[in-house]
């Protein structure tokens, strides 16, 4: 069952709906948020993705910015998904895992991502490394990746092609 509540991030603050189990808890993490107040303010009509949205708060805070940015919310969980639809209306959604589904030759402007760095209490860096071997395929000439990274992740050691 969804529950109602509100997001808040800067200045911005907007109905929320989560659902149990959603990261944190279907709102706004600190790193997330630490990510947003460092973000640029996307350019009109940008494309946009936002890879692992959860319930699409970082879509929700750029879309606040450049009203008509044109996004596009993919994630592996069916749930957030269905949060991000109600919180980010008018967004494409994707159900991916990873690149696994994303629309061929669809490329963006900027890619924008907290993506997940542990299964359960374990590191794990799967998805963080899937997004990275696929970013360069993704973005438009000119295009910026921009991800949240925790200090003890190893990103200079991780190898990707491309």
């Amino acid at each position: 069952t969804a529950t109602e509540l509100e997001f808040q991030s800067g200045a911005v603050r907007l109905p929320w709906c989560v659902y149990p189990g959603l990261f944190a808890g279907g709102l706004l993490d600190v790193m997330t948020a630490l990510l947003l107040q460092v973000l640029p303010t996307p350019a009109p009509r940008a494309r946009i993705l936002d890879f692992c949205c959860g319930s699409g708060s970082i879509a929700a805070a750029l879309r606040a910015r450049t009203p008509n940015v044109r996004l596009t919310l993919l994630d592996a969980d069916a749930i957030a998904l269905e949060a991000a639809r109600e919180n980010v209306k008018g967004a494409r959604i994707w159900l991916s895992d990873a690149w696994s589904s994303a629309k061929p030759g669809a490329r963006f402007d900027w890619i924008v991502s907290n993506p997940p760095v542990h299964c359960g209490l374990q590191p794990d860096f799967t998805v963080l490394c899937a997004l990275l071997e696929g970013v360069a395929e993704r973005l438009r000439p000119g295009g910026a990746l921009f991800f949240v990274c925790q200090a003890y992740v190893p990103i200079g050691l991780m190898r990707v092609s491309g």
